[in-house]
């Protein structure tokens, strides 16, 4: 079982551990002063990553073939010149029984089950047979691509299921967004319904073209032909793979309304939404990515408090300190 993650080795410095990661790359290298030669490796969990270092006495060269394999590694963790952690490590060994998913950043199966379920439910409210089996059709094609697909390579999205989570979250936050206006935002002599069907369509489809952007962690990278495609071009692009294969009728204008609302979610600064629904969307799925980013960065800075200055953000944050039982007795924010 494993015990200490990357995130936490701060909390060892100058402790020997005994702990499993998934070896990244490891590669030979040589001292810039003296040119010894040292095993230069990276080392991920889900919780992030760390560099490691072998030295000429203890390389063996079958090391270099558990490249992609989940290793123990025994070490003692010291500070680089910039302060930031390493492992030196004495001997690395192949392990044979390990729990995947505490290695790769990702969602675990239940939670999995649990936004493949919410999808289903979401695609089940549509009512229009020509979108619903666009939906299903899509899906279907994409399957565990698009179920284990990340958003990026770093940052929020850099997870197997980020793309799936984005989905689920952005279709449910239109959806009440629009069930909101239709209680609360009344316009007097207007009697124009929402077309429910077409946000959901559009919430569910504008942004499954990632799903043949990356390929899966722990070895996830950039898939170099779709690299050449902007997002909006990668969606369209797999929507009008499936639509041959549909036979329920899709008229031009509801193809038209459905690529107007996809091309609104990934160029708004260009194009401006010409209905409520693309208005709907755009606001739902920019809400997202930036509540996601800025979690990340929160995240990221979690152990300070107060107004910070992130760097990687280039703009301030602010963490309100936690109360405890003691700050509350004594009258303490």
């Amino acid at each position: 079982m494993k015990k200490i993650y990357a995130s936490q080795i701060s909390e060892y410095f100058t402790e020997s551990i005994e702990e499993d990661f998934y070896l990244k790359t490891i590669s030979l290298c040589h001292t810039k002063e003296t040119g010894m030669p040292y095993l230069f490796m990276e080392l991920e969990d889900k919780s992030g990553k760390i560099e490691g270092r072998i030295w000429e006495n203890n390389i063996d060269n079958d090391y270099i073939h558990l490249k992609g394999k989940i290793v123990k590694v025994n070490g003692e963790i010291l500070l680089k010149d910039k302060g930031t952690a390493e492992l030196i490590c004495w001997k690395i060994e192949p392990v044979t029984e390990y729990d995947i998913h505490q290695f790769i950043k990702g969602l675990s199966p239940e939670e999995e089950r649990h936004y493949i379920s919410t999808l289903q439910k979401q695609i089940g409210l549509v009512s229009h047979s020509g979108y619903q089996e666009l939906l299903n059709h899509t899906f279907n094609t994409l399957g565990s691509k698009f179920y284990k697909a990340p958003l990026s390579l770093k940052y929020s999205g850099s997870y197997n299921g980020a793309l799936l989570v984005q989905t689920v979250a952005v279709t449910s936050i239109a959806l009440q967004i629009m069930r909101s206006q239709k209680i609360f935002g009344y316009t007097p002599n207007m009697n124009i319904d929402y077309r429910q069907d077409l946000l959901i369509t559009g919430s569910l489809l504008c942004n499954i073209g990632v799903a043949n952007l990356y390929t899966p962690f722990p070895d996830a990278q950039m898939i170099s032909e779709a690299m050449l495609i902007p997002p909006s071009a990668l969606t369209m692009q797999q929507i009008y793979e499936i639509l041959p294969d549909t036979t329920n009728f899709l008229s031009e204008e509801e193809k038209n309304l459905l690529i107007h609302m996809i091309q609104v979610v990934h160029e708004d600064t260009r194009k401006r939404p010409m209905f409520r629904e693309a208005l709907i969307l755009s606001i739902a799925y920019a809400a997202y990515n930036k509540i996601g980013m800025l979690d990340y960065h929160l995240q990221e800075n979690q152990n300070e408090y107060g107004a910070i200055y992130d760097t990687s953000l280039k703009n301030y944050l602010y963490i309100a300190k936690e109360r405890n039982e003691e700050d509350i007795q004594d009258g303490n924010v």
